[in-house]
């Protein structure tokens, strides 16, 4: 009963400790929860900030789990700047679609490229939608924006990273997580 309850608060406050010390507390005490949200975290973070005492307490293959996923991440990421999302539709009030077009690509190229790729406060996906969602476009009118958002809301692009990491994550806990042997009182008859 102390065990849960310690787990529960330990859960609770979460943000409170380093997420390298979680996932040992996870692999340590076979809790799944820790390990799962503090990798996600974890991929999150400029691998500078692992230190050598950090990625002694992770492991090898943790370690190396994070640095994959960053890597495939940062290509992912430089994908989604180089190429926007496929072309609108124009709605009907769109008077100009050549203008549109050009409004839409340099948009994307110039705005969504600084959210992801600057080098000193890069914002996460989600962030970057919803600064890109702030912005006053020249020539595209209210209808077009709003399908374009609407394309964008949708999660395409970074829905795969999503699920990448969560099978990177999901690898790694039937690696390092172990379930406890069943107690000689437990088996079956």
């Amino acid at each position: 009963m102390s065990h849960n309850f310690v787990m529960n608060h330990i859960i609770d406050m979460k943000f409170h400790f380093n997420p390298t010390k979680l996932l040992d507390l996870g692999v340590t005490y076979n809790v799944c929860e820790f390990f799962e949200f503090e990798f996600k975290q974890l991929v999150e973070c400029p691998l500078t900030w692992i230190t050598k005492e950090h990625h002694l307490l992770i492991g090898p293959k943790v370690y190396a789990g994070v640095a994959i996923s960053k890597t495939i991440l940062d290509k992912h990421c430089h994908l989604i700047v180089a190429e926007e999302p496929p072309a609108l539709v124009h709605s009907d009030d769109c008077h100009d679609h050549k203008g549109c077009e050009e409004d839409w690509h340099i948009t994307w190229w110039n705005e969504v490229g600084h959210f992801l790729l600057n080098g000193r406060n890069p914002q996460p996906y989600s962030d970057a939608v919803k600064n890109f969602k702030e912005l006053h476009f020249r020539c595209m009118s209210i209808s077009c924006k709003t399908k374009i958002l609407y394309i964008i809301d949708s999660g395409m692009a970074f829905g795969y990273a999503d699920k990448f990491v969560e099978e990177i994550c999901s690898g790694l806990v039937g690696q390092v997580i172990y379930e406890p042997p069943l107690s000689p009182h437990h088996l079956p008859l």
